[in-house]
């Protein structure tokens, strides 16, 4: 590749205004220069920060009105279960004749629906739970006889037998 042609020599580029004429000058516009691109760092440097501080406030922002939401439909939910349970209550009442037996009953048929549904509950994540690990294990004792040609079962047959 051929160097740019010019129509200045390297003599008149020496001798041109544009160009000090010692290297002390240019070591005094160097100070101005690195003041400025100082300013432009901080410059950015702060935008920076300014910017990561709107994210954690937009983030701490959206996490209060979450609480506030979640708060807000709990008391929605307790409000509503009250209201549900002070009607039953009241209905019963009204076909018993007592306050206090109505009240009770529902209270008690509260609690066996909760107990009953948290028995349901924990019965199908234990048996889910007792199915996976089956599986697995079935899994494990598959790949060893793919590999080994028996599995762990095997062997300890063997060793009852001896």
């Amino acid at each position: 590749m051929q160097p740019e042609s010019s129509p200045f020599t390297a003599t008149d580029r020496i001798n041109s205004p544009a160009v000090d004429e010692t290297p002390r000058h240019g070591f005094h516009n160097v100070g101005p220069l690195i003041a400025e691109l100082k300013t432009y760092v901080l410059h950015f440097a702060s935008a920076k920060v300014d910017g990561v501080k709107a994210s954690i406030r937009k983030l701490v922002l959206y996490a209060v009105l979450g609480v506030v939401g979640l708060l807000a439909a709990v008391a929605l939910v307790v409000t509503s279960v009250v209201l549900v349970c002070t009607g039953i209550a009241s209905a019963l009442t009204l076909a018993f004749g007592y306050a206090w037996l109505g009240q009770l009953v529902t209270g008690l048929a509260l609690l066996a629906l909760i107990v009953g549904v948290l028995w349901v509950g924990v019965s199908a994540a234990m048996k889910s739970s007792r199915h996976r690990t089956a599986l697995q294990y079935e899994q494990r004792h598959a790949q060893q006889r793919a590999i080994f040609g028996h599995d762990v079962n095997d062997r300890a047959k063997e060793q009852a037998r001896a």
